[in-house]
């Protein structure tokens, strides 16, 4: 009797706390994640670019952005493509073309309140981006691109750029062409 008593206190124990631990391991594990949704069709992927120029993206007044946003997101992109490996490479040093990144942001939120904090923080940066061929002005691909957070421990403008930096990136592999991943 003692053994089906104390079973039963264990998967009780086991079962209420499954959301704590899962929540504390995605607070160790988890970064920014960003998506891109192009929206503008992308004919052939034919210009190769060896630089990315990050223009002010503006604001479209619907939501109150921080100061320092574009600085964070030009430090962000710069950052996550100087990180990524040769494999995942998408500029490709020969070529002698610029890709312009402009854009407008359309919603920022920050999770606020206590119950946001409880149930898991969720907060988000939406922009629509526009990939322009910098010698011909041409718009090269145009599309919505994502920056998301869902842990507390990557609150604030900072992570969410990061995620907008990674969703940029997203974009750019969807839209232009990448070298070819090395032997």
């Amino acid at each position: 009797m003692k053994r089906i008593v104390l079973l039963g206190l264990i998967a009780i124990s086991l079962t209420s706390v499954g959301g704590c631990v899962t929540r504390a391991a995605k607070e160790a594990i988890l970064t920014p994640k960003g998506f891109a949704v192009p929206t503008k069709p992308v004919g052939s992927k034919q210009d190769s670019y060896s630089k990315v120029q990050l223009e002010d993206f503006s604001n479209t007044g619907i939501t109150t952005m921080p100061p320092n946003i574009n600085q964070l997101l030009r430090d962000a992109l710069a950052e996550k493509i100087a990180d990524l490996k040769p494999k995942k490479a998408i500029l490709t040093p020969g070529a002698a073309r610029t890709l312009l990144v402009r854009g407008k942001y359309i919603y920022y939120e920050e999770a606020g309140g206590i119950l946001n904090q409880a149930f898991g923080p969720f907060e988000e940066i939406i922009a629509l981006v526009e990939l322009v061929d910098q010698p011909s002005g041409k718009v090269a691909a145009r599309g919505y691109c994502i920056g998301r957070t869902g842990t507390t421990r990557l609150q604030g403008p900072k992570r969410k750029a990061e995620g907008l930096a990674k969703a940029i990136i997203d974009f750019f592999r969807k839209s232009c062409k990448t070298p070819p991943p090395p032997e």
